[in-house]
């Protein structure tokens, strides 16, 4: 008996979808377990729930200045008196 014959429903089309969502799914535990993973190594390193907070804001988010410090006003010319 042909193995098609037994399974109808296994094709080589349901066979790569069947991969392609089985990678998918692996690389979106392996992102959220590496952001797990170093998440808890940063709050481990620096106890403060702040800290760990801090760790969760992107930079380039608006009015965000991404611990730049503002640029300083340059200095007043001296006035000839």
């Amino acid at each position: 008996m042909n193995l098609s014959e037994k399974f109808p429903w296994l094709t080589w089309k349901n066979v790569h979808l069947v991969a392609v969502a089985c990678i998918a799914v692996g690389a979106v535990i392996l992102t959220v377990g590496t952001a797990i993973v170093g998440l808890t190594v940063a709050g481990l390193e620096n106890p403060s729930w702040q800290a760990v907070a801090d760790l969760l804001r992107f930079p380039g988010i608006p009015g965000d200045t991404c611990g730049i410090p503002a640029a300083p006003t340059p200095p007043e010319p001296p006035t000839i008196s």
